[in-house]
């Protein structure tokens, strides 16, 4: 962020609202994260995902599943594990402790005037480290030796790797990664069945979306490679609007949106009238009817370029209408770092997303 820089989570504060983040997405408090947490009244920081600087204690023995990270990432096995060496149980996992407090948070805030819940989880990000039963769920192919954590965006080390690499260990990386994201989905829905208990759906809106889609070895890579090929930029996007009528709350828009378009819709949501987003357009109008091209979205977008179309999280926005003043108030806001191939993935509770084909 630049100085001089309108961020959202002043905006919004700056017309009565309580701003909150709960992440545990660790680039955000690295050196030169560019200060987009500063701007919130609260926050929670779920220490230790990745390369966390959190635990330094010296190890005398690494477990073989950390020796097979390093085999590609050297130092990176070491870095995570001596972050996550005392996890015993589900609960102890990113995904499980981000929704635990999140859901802790609401469940006191929600009733006490509106706010701007911000929960970002990184949790279907590498290494796809997994307890049981999520580890085995979704491969036979479960072996220490095999890494959770392959390399990417080094075109060298990738191409080492697929040489060396057997079919088991590629299926056992693509089950750790359905596992990842079985695992969030649970613990998400933690937070939407407690919105179901304080009977917020009445008075929210929900947008969900990702940034982008993650290379499994289908062409012979891993992660966000370039170009961006229309698994990685062909993003979903989910709104829930209590406003709207039935007959299009189940309804699908061909209109091509941004992430940049989240920003304005974010504040016409809020209903602030005296700032105008320099990027973007509000995507409320869009969804009053259901339009494809037309001035209420937009006809192209950028693409197979850095910023990419998308952002590595799925985004959740509640919004909460104040009936006197007839405009809907920023209620909570989620992110959810996940990985999905293309934009088909719809989440619904206890759904899983069944498996793709990579033959």
């Amino acid at each position: 962020m630049e100085p001089f820089d309108t961020v959202l989570p002043q905006l919004i504060a700056s017309h009565g609202h309580k701003t909150m983040i709960i992440t545990d997405h660790y680039h955000y408090w690295q050196e030169g994260a560019h200060g987009y947490t500063q701007s919130f009244q609260g926050t929670e920081f779920i220490r230790g995902y990745e390369n966390d600087n959190w635990h330094i204690d010296a190890i005398e023995t690494l477990p073989s599943w950390v020796q097979a990270i390093n085999r590609w990432r050297p130092g990176w096995g070491t870095r995570y594990y001596q972050n996550v060496r005392h996890f015993q149980t589900e609960d102890d996992f990113f995904s499980a402790r981000v929704f635990q407090q999140a859901t802790q948070w609401l469940t006191t805030n929600y009733g006490h005037g509106p706010f701007y819940l911000h929960i970002e989880s990184f949790g279907a990000h590498e290494p796809f480290h997994l307890p049981e039963p999520y580890r085995s769920m979704w491969t036979q192919s479960v072996q220490s030796d095999f890494t959770m954590w392959p390399p990417y965006q080094d075109s060298e080390a990738m191409a080492k790797f697929f040489e060396y690499a057997r079919p088991e260990e590629l299926d056992f990386i693509r089950g750790q990664y359905l596992g990842k994201l079985t695992m969030l989905d649970r613990w998400f829905g933690t937070l939407l069945d407690t919105m179901d208990r304080i009977n917020a759906w009445q008075d929210t809106m929900l947008v969900v979306t990702t940034d982008h889609g993650h290379e499994l070895g289908e062409r012979h890579a891993f992660g966000k490679s370039h170009p961006h090929f229309g698994s990685h930029a062909q993003i979903p996007l989910i709104i829930w609007h209590p406003d709207l009528p039935p007959s299009l709350q189940r309804g699908s828009i061909t209109s091509l949106t941004q992430t940049v378009d989240l920003n304005p819709t974010l504040i016409d949501a809020v209903g602030i009238n005296q700032y105008t987003a320099p990027h973007g357009r509000s995507l409320l109008k869009l969804l009053q009817n259901l339009s494809s091209c037309s001035t209420s979205s937009r006809c192209s977008a950028l693409w197979n370029i850095w910023p990419r179309c998308g952002v590595h999280e799925w985004r959740l926005y509640v919004a909460t209408r104040i009936r006197q003043h007839q405009r809907a108030t920023l209620h909570l806001f989620v992110s959810l770092a996940a990985y999905f191939q293309g934009a088909s993935f719809c989440l619904k509770r206890n759904h899983f997303r069944p498996i793709p084909s990579w033959h």
